[in-house]
């Protein structure tokens, strides 16, 4: 399985940052191809997301993902059953009292590593983004 890793730094708090991030609720918010997310119980969330993968069609998608805090204020992990072996992990790193790194990685055997690199960055991106906008 192969690792794809992005780092970006976040011009808010690492204590607001987590708690951003942390909120189920959120995920439409920063990752662009996530139209919804909704925590349907302990650890595990439905999410609907417009997939647009380079080997075939665009099309919309809708699955049950789990999703944990593996580290309190740090560290987020989330991932999904199929034939990718997906599961991702987000990191923050406090850097000074307003600001933080955020490192965005993901573990995947998807055949188009491009595509997932290209992903793992514009998640960090929109992350930082979207956190801003709300937070900074």
């Amino acid at each position: 399985m192969t690792e794809y890793t992005s780092s970006v730094e976040i011009n808010v708090s690492a204590k607001r940052l987590w708690t951003y991030l942390s909120d189920v609720e959120n995920l439409p918010e920063y990752l662009p191809q996530m139209t919804a997310a909704h925590k349907t119980g302990e650890g595990t969330v439905d999410v609907t997301a417009q997939i647009d993968p380079s080997d075939v069609p665009a099309q919309e998608v809708r699955y049950e993902a789990w999703f944990t805090i593996a580290s309190e204020g740090k560290t987020l992990t989330w991932g999904s059953e199929g034939p990718n072996h997906y599961k991702g992990q987000l990191d923050i790193d406090p850097r000074g009292e307003e600001t933080c790194e955020l490192t965005v990685k993901i573990n995947s055997e998807r055949a188009q590593p491009q595509d997932v690199q290209e992903g793992v960055e514009h998640t960090a991106d929109g992350i930082k983004r979207s956190a801003e906008a709300k937070h900074g």
